[in-house]
């Protein structure tokens, strides 16, 4: 029992290790790519554009986390309109999912960003139809036509292109996933977050 539980723990601290090493590496590539995690004018954001403290949440519509954080998310934008806040959609769950992000990216074309990721952010993660993410749209105050012809653009195309490369280069396979400048934050409770955000200012 003795050698099971050391071998456990051996384990145990391999594991820390490979995650503490994947980290590392994943903050140098950050670090090497700041300038597209930060502002990179193709990704919608909330706030000064030439913010001190700039916030990047990657996320997938479909993502029963990222709906719990959401709140929070709109909160922290509420109470900080110093800081720069940076959605970067991505296709890890369902195909639904590739839909949602390209018609947020769409939506932002319009100046209606936040306002649909709010309002898709309401829906149950489940119930991520095409159907729903349309209607969440018009609810949001998108033009819906106009929205269905930008998902075909280069633009929309090129902007998601570049988020799934900033993704990839990270690492990110898991979302929720936030920066701060350029720091991976691993706390999704507001309080905390705020906090961060206070340290940064």
């Amino acid at each position: 029992i003795n050698a099971s539980k050391a071998a456990e723990k051996v384990f145990q601290e391999e594991a820390r290790a490979q995650q503490e090493q994947a980290a590392k590496l994943a903050e140098m590539a950050i670090a090497d790519n700041i300038e597209a995690f930060n502002n990179d004018s193709s990704t919608p954001f909330v706030g000064p554009e030439d913010a001190k403290v700039v916030m990047v949440e990657f996320f997938d519509f479909a993502c029963g986390y990222c709906h719990m954080l959401a709140p929070s998310m709109e909160a922290l934008i509420t109470d900080n309109e110093d800081v720069k806040f940076v959605f970067k959609p991505l296709a890890f769950l369902r195909r639904e999912s590739g839909y949602a992000a390209a018609a947020f990216i769409a939506a932002n074309i319009q100046s209606k960003g936040l306002e649909f990721y709010k309002a898709v952010m309401e829906l149950d993660p489940h119930d991520l139809t095409e159907e729903n993410i349309n209607a969440a749209a018009e609810k949001a105050g998108v033009d819906l036509e106009q929205m269905k012809k930008d998902m075909e653009s280069e633009e929309v195309e090129v902007a998601l292109r570049q988020i799934g490369d900033l993704a990839h280069k990270a690492n990110i396979n898991g979302v929720p996933f936030l920066l701060l400048n350029g720091k991976i934050i691993h706390s999704y409770d507001k309080n905390e977050l705020q906090n961060a955000i206070n340290a940064e200012k």
